[in-house]
């Protein structure tokens, strides 16, 4: 799980980008793709926020370690 900085960061970035895509989403599919916009917003924070490692984290216990990780 990732750090209240690194978290915090993320959150703030996706923000900043949040202004000009809401800009294009509306001036090309109007309050459609505002939604949207914001939809994808949402989902990005919200899988980073609960960890999305975890969907891989399978995967990751199934595969040997390299020898030079010890």
């Amino acid at each position: 799980m990732g750090h209240f900085g690194e978290r915090y960061g993320f959150a703030i970035i996706t923000l900043v980008l949040a202004i000009p895509l809401s800009a294009i989403g509306v001036a090309n599919a109007g309050i459609q793709g505002l939604v949207v916009a914001w939809l994808g917003i949402v989902g990005v924070n919200a899988f980073q926020a609960t960890g999305g490692r975890r969907l891989f984290r399978r995967r990751e216990a199934e595969r040997p370690k390299p020898d030079w990780e010890d």
